[in-house]
């Protein structure tokens, strides 16, 4: 049979009345780790979470319609995408819908356009995540999105935190790294109109309880001295988890 490698923190909070503003994310990471060691049958090498990007999908359209409104080739840049591969996906995502009877706009064949679809139609996700032909396109491109909005990027106003998203800069201050990016991970109406599904791994350690206290101490004290530098270089990579025969899309 196998054994467990890896424990998971599906949510982790500090914000109890009375605990605001008291930096407790250490301590209650730390605490469960360690109750979970115990408790396992064989050492836990892998300590990490599931969590949500709560504002991916707001930051993505505001970055389309917004800043970027009047920029496309600055918007490519931000995704890091070429023209290209950006009109050709959202075309795609136009001629799915197409063929199911909607018709959202007319061909597209420029960065504009198809920003400008794109930030139209991602917060409809009860249109396009269920037609497969348009939700694997708009999926990869919420992707290109979601790297730049957790890690910050040079191209957008950063926070005193650097990364835009809030629970990113929590577990970065506690000493994590964004691990991976994983599709269809919360397929929930409120995991969609947020996310588009998107859920990401933060890794605190791959090498136990003895070194999930060291990386939180060293990781967090680098956030504390330069949190915009220190979120910059984090780079989650992209894992597609398909779904399950048989689940619904």
């Amino acid at each position: 049979t196998p054994q467990p490698t890896t424990a998971v923190f599906y949510s982790v909070s500090s914000s109890h009345v009375g605990t605001r503003g008291l930096r407790m994310g250490t301590r209650i990471i730390y605490n469960t780790a360690e109750w979970i060691a115990r408790q396992a049958p064989v050492p836990i090498r892998t300590f990490c979470t599931l969590s949500p990007i709560p504002g991916l999908v707001s930051w993505s359209v505001e970055m389309c319609k917004g800043q970027y409104a009047d920029n496309p080739q600055g918007l490519l840049r931000l995704i890091n995408l070429e023209p290209q591969r950006f009109v050709s996906q959202v075309e795609a995502v136009r001629r799915a819908l197409a063929s199911c009877g909607l018709r959202p706009a007319g061909d597209i064949t420029s960065p504009s356009e198809a920003a400008e679809l794109f930030s139209r139609l991602l917060p409809q996700h009860q249109i396009w995540h269920t037609v497969p032909g348009a939700q694997q396109p708009m999926t990869e491109l919420l992707q290109a999105f979601a790297v730049s909005h957790l890690r910050g990027s040079d191209l957008t106003p950063k926070g005193p935190t650097g990364t835009q998203c809030r629970v990113a800069a929590f577990h970065m201050a506690n000493g994590a790294r964004p691990g991976r990016l994983l599709v269809h991970a919360d397929s929930s109406p409120a995991g969609l109109a947020r996310s588009g599904g998107l859920m990401v791994n933060y890794v605190y350690s791959t090498s136990g309880l003895q070194g999930l206290e060291e990386t939180m101490l060293e990781g967090a004290e680098a956030y504390r001295q330069d949190p915009k530098g220190v979120a910059f270089n984090q780079n989650p990579s992209v894992l597609v988890n398909p779904p399950r025969p048989g689940s619904k899309l």
